[in-house]
């Protein structure tokens, strides 16, 4: 009922936009043009393609923000319509799943909204049904390289036999270990390959 206006620049945004015009988004964002960057991933070991189209920043900080705890999918589409995207050959895309309680609380799985826009650009379908999180886990964020690869460990089930090529997808990607037990997984059961793709991550970590 009332409009909605820029936090950038303060004009009035247009009925498909959120928080920032486009062009506030266009200016402050920033690509990461990593290409695969697969070999700098901490833990990657199970990973055979890693791409993540932007630099964790501020515009890009609130818009993930907005989808993991607003739902709200429209700042992301405008981000991911805002960069260029990797031309990659997949058979489905998978978001790397919640834990069942944490899911029912929030209402939904971001990682599973960011695939919906990723895959009316890629062309790629998605499937939520294939992977599933065995445990609770908590947050990585505060945790170091190799406490996060031990609170990833054994923690996803496969209980089909999957495509040949998977792409995961989540909101932000660093050390590669909540990935890389997903793509473990997903080749125990019968894929052949298994990437990543994310919207953003933080300044390269390597090590």
């Amino acid at each position: 009922m009332f409009p909605q206006f820029c936090e950038g620049c303060n004009i009035p945004l247009i009925e498909t936009h959120r928080l920032y015009c486009q062009e506030c988004i266009q200016i402050n964002i920033r690509n990461t043009k990593l290409g695969n960057w697969k070999s700098e991933l901490t833990h990657g070991y199970h990973i055979d393609a890693a791409y993540s189209l932007l630099w964790y920043g501020d515009i890009v900080h609130e818009c993930v923000h907005a989808l993991k705890y607003l739902g709200s999918i429209i700042p992301v589409g405008q981000l991911v319509d805002a960069v260029t995207l990797p031309i990659i050959d997949a058979d489905i895309l998978v978001p790397i799943p919640l834990y069942h309680s944490r899911q029912r609380e929030r209402g939904y799985n971001q990682a599973e909204v960011l695939a919906m826009v990723l895959s009316d650009r890629l062309d790629i379908p998605v499937n939520s049904k294939i992977l599933y999180r065995t445990q609770w886990t908590s947050s990585q964020t505060k945790l170091d390289n190799i406490q996060r690869k031990e609170n990833m460990a054994n923690k996803f089930m496969c209980p089909v036999e999957p495509p040949l090529k998977v792409l995961l997808v989540d909101d932000v990607l660093t050390t590669g270990a909540t990935a890389d037990s997903c793509a473990q997984t997903l080749k125990i059961a019968g894929a052949t390959w298994v990437g990543v793709i994310t919207l953003a991550t933080p300044p390269l970590i390597k090590g």
